[in-house]
């Protein structure tokens, strides 16, 4: 049988563990008992050399390896990430070409910045182009993405058309979740804000469509806290009671009065300085 580099390799018998294989120049294949210090790890596997136009090639596979080695220029190479077209698990992701691609091919949450200027002055702006701005930064090609404004008053806009409150939007943390077209946004403010912003607030915008009532709100909550007629309540000094009042029941006597314990018993203004006391109803 040739043993050639264009014909098939044969099988030689086992090296000793004291032969440097890497001196090897006869071609086959040659099996390699476990503890021979010159090839990787001083594993058992199989040797081989072939010939080329030059000088031999020789290669080391171990045993219950798919790994090839390759004695190139006096050491012993095994392939890279780049030779079989994968990523290197010590570059921790930095090698993927395109970080933006992979991430939406994978679905996967993106913090897109710690600190970003969001629009670049501290002009109005309207949801409108906020939403111009975010989709600029592909902000909707995730099914979340986030970013930070940066701590500049005079990098960041402030929205104004929210009819909650404005938004200036330096330190602003913005959450955006969905698709262009069915979208929710969150906006989280700092503790101090510029251009009459709202601080320590949570807005969110909902926008599925014109056809399913877009807009904002603003969530209420520890320092923000709702005022009595933000939730239709009586405050507890300065306050108006519009209509009539039942103290303990329901009030019968209609207009503007208060009735005690019975729906028909108690006080009620008829006019300018005339006021009549009821007692069911009489």
């Amino acid at each position: 049988m040739s043993e050639n580099n264009y014909g098939a390799l044969m099988l030689k018998s086992a090296l000793d563990i004291s032969v440097d294989v890497t001196k090897i120049t006869s071609p086959g294949i040659y099996p390699i008992i476990h503890g021979n210090a010159s090839v990787p790890d001083a594993s058992s596997g199989l040797l081989k050399v072939s010939l080329t136009p030059s000088k031999p090639q020789i290669t080391f596979q171990k045993e219950n390896s798919s790994v090839v080695y390759s004695f190139v220029n006096g050491n012993w190479e095994k392939p890279t990430a780049t030779d079989v077209d994968a990523l290197a698990k010590s570059q921790n992701g930095s090698d993927i070409p395109d970080k933006k691609q992979f991430a939406r091919t994978i679905g996967a949450a993106v913090a897109f910045s710690g600190g970003i200027a969001i629009g670049g002055d501290v002009n109005p702006w309207t949801t409108a182009e906020f939403i111009v701005w975010l989709e600029s930064q592909g902000a909707f090609n995730h099914p979340y993405w986030m970013c930070k404004g940066s701590w500049s008053y005079a990098e960041n806009k402030v929205i104004t058309d929210t009819g909650c409150g404005n938004i200036c939007l330096a330190g602003a943390v913005i959450e955006v979740m969905g698709f262009r077209g069915a979208m929710t946004i969150r906006v989280t403010t700092p503790t101090t804000t510029s251009g009459g912003g709202v601080a320590s607030a949570q807005f969110t915008y909902i926008n599925n469509g014109g056809d399913y009532s877009p807009g904002w709100r603003r969530d209420f909550n520890t320092v923000n806290k709702p005022s009595a007629g933000d939730v239709g309540a009586l405050p507890i000094t300065g306050g108006r009671l519009n209509g009539s009042l039942g103290i303990g029941t329901d009030n019968a006597l209609g207009g503007n009065s208060i009735v005690l314990g019975d729906n028909d018993t108690g006080i009620k203004w008829h006019s300018d300085g005339v006021l009549g006391l009821y007692a069911n109803n009489a």
